[in-house]
């Protein structure tokens, strides 16, 4: 019972990736999956932050406003 409670507190992503690579591993395809994933999840950033970037209108102008704002603030 105890490892039926230790997967309670795993998303669904970790569980089936568990699943999935229940079998060991060499070491370059281990290191080409982290780089898969790695891969995958900086996409996901990358797109949100984009999504950020256009729904706030921002601009490389605005950001720059923000931090010279910040900056003399702080002298």
């Amino acid at each position: 019972m105890l490892v039926k409670d230790s997967f309670n507190t795993l998303s669904n992503a970790q569980f089936e990736i568990l699943k999935m690579f229940s079998k060991p591993m060499n070491n370059k395809d281990l290191t080409e999956l982290k780089q898969l994933l790695k891969d995958f999840l900086s996409k996901r950033i990358d797109d949100e932050v984009d999504e950020i970037w256009d729904a706030r209108e921002l601009s490389q102008e605005k950001l720059d406003s923000v931090l010279n704002t910040h900056v003399n603030r702080h002298k």
